[in-house]
């Protein structure tokens, strides 16, 4: 159905697996850091996000 195992494009999370897949290229992780569903990693800041969307709503109510 899709070739990718995650959705959401630019925006999208990443469990510990995903990440590391991304990353490394290997499929596992060391143990030691946890299970992968304690992760969750994403890939675009939400800050960069809210910057944009706060400074389209001052140029449009200064317009």
């Amino acid at each position: 159905m899709d070739r990718n195992d995650y959705y959401g494009g630019e925006s999208t999370s990443l469990n510990l697996v995903q990440l590391w897949k991304h990353f490394k290229g290997n499929d596992k992780p060391p143990e030691q850091l946890g299970t992968s569903r304690e992760y969750n990693v994403d890939m675009i800041p939400k800050a960069c996000k809210f910057n944009l969307f706060v400074t389209n709503f001052v140029v449009f109510i200064i317009a």
